[in-house]
């Protein structure tokens, strides 16, 4: 398997010219290492006493050979549940809580809360609205979301690289579902955290206008505020 990760990382690192390589690292379910003879034995080898560790090794290793390449690994906030190289950049998307979890043990990171940056989130009340998940999300919750925790010194506050906003598209089949979901609340999504929230009483095609691109402004564009 390690031999595998390190054919697929060398081959990522070598077609994309960026510093950053994101492994992912949600999600991922132990009830089978839990159970699995393999699983427990490789504990033993490795000298390792809980189940979770074996995604930190795994994390480790994929740091390691990323590393060699000029790379450093971004991902998700599970991450944080075991030992991780202090050169990994997280990317909270849990709860607002873990953002501070994240800062106060030294790690860089971006925020991605879903509850604030979920764009394929409801955006009004579900009977009105195509197909989505979640609570719905308005444009107005998404523009006066508090990003970071309110008490963080600005040592900590140096450690937050910015924000990004998710859009996944398992019930966008098309462009027009994509746009429909993306914009406007896509334009305050990645201001960076604790800006002014000044313009948030503002209509949603004025918010939108200076940061949107020119193209989400023609009549094609369907996005609520942007009709």
């Amino acid at each position: 398997m390690f031999d595998f990760l390190r054919d697929v990382l060398t081959q990522i690192a070598g077609i994309f010219p960026a510093p950053y390589v994101h492994i992912g690292g949600d999600e991922c379910p132990r009830g089978e290492w839990e159970r699995s003879p393999a699983a427990r034995a490789r504990l033993n080898e490795w000298g390792l006493t809980r189940i979770s560790e074996l995604q930190g090794r795994f994390t480790q290793f994929a740091s390691d050979v990323l590393r060699e390449h000029g790379k450093r690994v971004i991902a998700w906030d599970e991450v944080l549940e075991t030992h991780l190289p202090d050169d990994t950049i997280i990317m909270n998307w849990r709860d607002a809580a873990g953002v501070g979890t994240a800062v106060d043990r030294g790690f860089q990171t971006i925020i991605s809360t879903h509850d604030q940056t979920y764009l394929n989130y409801y955006q009004a009340d579900p009977k009105g609205e195509p197909v989505a998940l979640g609570k719905p999300t308005s444009l107005k919750d998404v523009y006066t979301a508090q990003l970071e925790p309110a008490k963080l010194s600005e040592d900590k506050r140096g450690l937050l690289l910015g924000v990004q906003a998710q859009l996944w598209s398992e019930y966008l089949p098309d462009a027009a579902s994509f746009q429909y979901m993306a914009f406007p609340a896509c334009a305050p999504s990645p201001s960076v955290p604790g800006a002014p929230r000044s313009r948030a009483g503002r209509s949603s095609r004025s918010v939108c206008a200076p940061t949107c691109p020119a193209w989400t402004h023609s009549a094609s564009v369907t996005a609520p505020g942007l009709r």
